[in-house]
């Protein structure tokens, strides 16, 4: 498995989960840059640290039919 990233782009802030393949996810918050989106997105990714704030059992997805 590899691991997951969710993004939630608001006006203010863009939230990120990181969810390894353990596992355990990690979140991080920036500020939403409005004039590109996609930079809030990689201004997250490139975040220093990620603390774990919890771990779930997370599914593979189902193979495709």
């Amino acid at each position: 498995m590899s691991y997951r990233l969710g993004v939630d782009v608001g006006g203010t802030f863009t939230d990120l989960v990181l969810v390894s393949p353990d596992g355990v996810a990690r979140t991080c918050k920036v500020l939403s840059t409005t004039a590109n989106y996609a930079e809030a997105i990689i201004a997250g990714v490139r975040a220093p640290r990620w603390p774990p704030t919890r771990s779930w059992s997370v599914a593979a997805p189902a193979p495709a039919s």
